[in-house]
């Protein structure tokens, strides 16, 4: 994944036309727990699941990992990430 600007407009510069969000992550300063969650234009957020794609062996997000399964057919697995302190 890669970092990418925010805009204000969410449809320029994008070749699909759709809106798009790069700020969707939130780290658990007591548990170093990484998750995700989008924005909604009311200033709520909505969590995301994280999960393993064991169909394509990609990682992916989805609001909702029962039906992404039962519409797609993929097999998938929810993944948690936690970041490891530096021990310097």
């Amino acid at each position: 994944m890669t970092p990418v600007s925010e805009s204000t407009n969410p449809s320029s510069n994008d070749p699909l036309g759709v809106p798009a969000e790069s700020m969707i992550w939130q780290v658990n300063l007591a548990t170093l727990t990484l998750t995700a969650s989008w924005r909604t234009p009311g200033g709520g957020s909505i969590p995301l699941t994280i999960f393993h794609d064991l169909s394509f062996g990609d990682l992916d997000f989805t609001g909702d990992l029962n039906a992404f399964v039962n519409d797609l057919g993929d097999e998938a697995e929810p993944v948690s990430l936690t970041l490891l302190p530096n021990p310097i």
